[in-house]
């Protein structure tokens, strides 16, 4: 079995894992962790067509990691990073270096950019204002 997996398929499953993820983090008030499970049921109930992209890392077959992205309206390749959370058990153990890194050779990879507020990650490109691009475009 690989240790660490990227999938952007949601589960059923994934709705528990999320919030269990976003809860540990200590980052979320309830009303914020409703939304985000919100978001993972929107997706499988709408597929596509809800607007929400997920990217999940699973650690030896654990949900550790996910973030929700979507299209910017009236862009053909941007997109606003909606939710970005690491499971607390596994911060600091170098899975969010990854897992920052896959995500810009996805995005290198479509040629997108997906932006994101400065705060919550210090190690991708800057850019003007509060935010900060975790992707490049080739």
């Amino acid at each position: 079995m690989n240790r660490i997996q990227l999938r952007t398929k949601v589960k059923a499953s994934d709705v528990e894992a999320v919030k269990e993820i976003v809860t540990t983090t200590g980052f979320f008030h309830p009303e914020e962790i409703d939304i985000a499970i919100e978001l993972v049921e929107e997706r499988l109930a709408r597929g596509a067509a809800s607007g929400y992209e997920f990217i999940f890392l699973d650690f030896d077959g654990i949900t550790v990691a996910y973030s929700c992205y979507g299209l910017i309206p009236l862009t053909k390749s941007s997109y606003d990073l909606y939710w970005i959370a690491t499971h607390a058990d596994y911060r600091g153990k170098a899975l969010e270096r990854f897992y920052c890194w896959k995500q810009k050779m996805i995005s290198r990879r479509f040629a997108v950019q997906v932006f994101m507020p400065k705060h919550l990650h210090g190690n991708c490109t800057s850019l003007p204002g509060n935010f900060t691009c975790v992707t490049d475009t080739i």
